[in-house]
């Protein structure tokens, strides 16, 4: 087995795909995307819609940008071997991770960009993560083993729509680009953890009784032991 979690795969996953996106954009130093970062909610419409627009501004300044983010997935089981409930046990997920694209434009001709970011605009940043990414497998270095994070290369999702336009605010443009690949983890051990298991009571009122809600017949929570 492989001894790790969820957590461990989906986290390291969206750090190396963040990695290859500043490595693609020009480097650490000098890239034209060199800010990018794993995703925590810089472009939820609460934060955009503000009315004071502080969070926007805050982010266009730092445009452009890539955000790397899971987004979802489905399990199937890795082995096929019986399983006892609650036991540890080998997970396949087929998972999808997105790159949020953010820019100034889509095309990269804002007279405003400096040096650096010059003539980059949504449509090239689509094109460098696709670059980037696509047919890509990561390895991370634990306790001096280099350990395969992702199972299957990145490859364009089986559901078509590998890009889709998000958003459009004032001096920003933000687009999506998912990737689907997959991993195995490990499902946490139940076996020893205390449940308690509760006894819950219902009760069927008949047509002629007023004790359900409103006076209607119907099942009713009596109560729990």
């Amino acid at each position: 087995m492989s001894g790790r979690e969820f957590e461990f795969y989906v986290k390291h996953i969206e750090d190396a795909m963040t990695g290859a996106l500043v490595a693609v954009s020009g480097g650490a130093q000098n890239g034209y995307a060199k800010g990018s970062k794993p995703y925590d909610g810089e472009l939820d419409d609460e934060e955009l819609n503000k009315e004071s627009r502080t969070a926007l501004s805050r982010l266009v300044n730092r445009l452009p940008l890539f955000f790397a983010s899971y987004a979802g997935g489905r399990d199937e089981t890795a082995d096929g071997a019986p399983w006892l409930f609650g036991e540890p046990r080998e997970m396949r997920h087929r998972a999808i991770f997105t790159v949020l694209v953010c820019a100034v434009d889509s095309r990269g001709g804002r007279a405003n960009q400096t040096a650096a970011t010059q003539g980059v605009g949504a449509y090239r940043m689509i094109s460098d993560a696709q670059q980037a990414l696509f047919g890509r497998q990561f390895k991370v270095n634990v306790e001096g083993d280099a350990v395969i994070i992702n199972d299957d290369p990145f490859q364009p999702t089986e559901r078509g729509d590998n890009v889709r336009f998000v958003a459009r605010r004032h001096e920003l443009v933000v687009y999506a680009v998912h990737f689907q690949t997959s991993f195995v983890y490990l499902t946490s051990d139940w076996r020893d953890a205390a449940r308690e298991i509760e006894a819950i009571n219902f009760g069927l009122d008949p047509t002629n009784s007023p004790a359900g809600a409103g006076g209607l017949p119907g099942v009713n929570f009596v109560g729990r032991e």
